[in-house]
């Protein structure tokens, strides 16, 4: 999601779950976090002792804000909300889901 620039900044470049871990186990008190804002202050929350810094105010992503855990449920629960996409759309899906759950 970041050009190979934005990535060569980075100290780590990580899942959601990844960067919660390591902020937790780090002794390094101040983060910048280039990733939706709605993760900064999930961070501050579960480490008031640290300091996150949003590298933008403007990466807020509007679909996260209408996913919650009830939407989430009642979608499994029900399947009655379908998603079709072309072959070649699918494997390419396949396989960033794939080298996400190897890194995590």
């Amino acid at each position: 999601e970041c050009t190979t620039e934005v990535v060569g900044l980075a100290d780590e470049v990580l899942s959601t779950g990844k960067t919660c871990e390591y902020v937790k186990k780090s002794e390094v008190k101040e983060f910048i976090i280039a990733t939706e804002v709605g993760l900064v202050y999930r961070l501050h929350k579960d480490n008031p002792e640290k300091k996150f810094y949003p590298a933008s105010e403007l990466a807020v992503c509007p679909n996260m804000k209408r996913t919650n855990l009830e939407k989430i449920l009642w979608s499994l629960e029900e399947m009655q909300t379908e998603v079709r996409v072309s072959d070649e759309i699918r494997k390419k899906a396949k396989k960033s889901i794939d080298a996400m759950v190897a890194i995590s």
